[in-house]
């Protein structure tokens, strides 16, 4: 199937559409060896050699969707040259959330946190009664997320019940935890049994 080639850059995972166009427009695209410098170009990428900057590029064999409660001023990207907020950073804030449920330095600056973003409506809630844990590592309870499934199915706002492995993607998950090292306590005197 003949696609743009700005989408098939980006469905690559090489950059985005806008910075793919880009690269395009640098001349840094081939396809079947001849430079493509024209905007709405299409290829199959089943069939045509596309490489950018010399390197095959490979048509993404399955789509793979993310559910994710981004918050405003977050952007989905793993890194980002205008400095902004990233996905990654949603785990990072996980660990400093754990390290101050067991404790940490940081308890009253995520306390503060908190309340400033109206996630607790109070702060007498978390200095006087047990916080929820949470996974510092971002796991997901599977279980959990196939009866979302379910109900979305008796709901009538999905057709069909999908097997666990179309329904959670942890890969992305797998990429930040990696990208940020693994999760150590810093109170290690800290008898709660969650975030750990």
């Amino acid at each position: 199937m003949n696609l743009r080639l700005q989408k098939l850059i980006s469905q690559a995972g090489v950059a985005s559409r806008r910075a793919a166009e880009k690269l395009i427009a640098e001349g840094r695209v081939t396809v079947n060896g001849e430079t493509v410098t024209e905007m709405g170009t299409k290829a199959d990428p089943a069939r045509d050699d596309i490489r950018v900057d010399g390197r095959r590029i490979k048509a993404t064999e399955r789509l793979r969707y993310i559910l994710l409660y981004k918050p405003a001023g977050y952007v989905t990207t793993r890194s980002d040259p205008q400095h902004r907020r990233t996905v990654i950073d949603l785990l990072r804030g996980v660990r400093e959330y754990c390290q101050a449920y067991h404790g940490a330095p940081n308890r009253q600056e995520i306390i503060d946190e908190l309340v400033n973003t109206k996630t607790t409506p109070t702060r007498v809630l978390l200095e006087k009664y047990p916080w929820p844990a949470r996974s510092p590592n971002g796991k997901i309870n599977v279980a959990s997320m196939l009866d979302i499934n379910k109900w979305y199915v008796k709901s009538k706002m999905s057709a069909q019940e999908f097997p666990a492995d179309r329904v959670i993607d942890g890969s992305f998950i797998d990429r930040a935890v990696a990208k940020l090292g693994p999760f150590e306590l810093q109170n290690k005197d800290s008898k709660l049994p969650g975030c750990r």
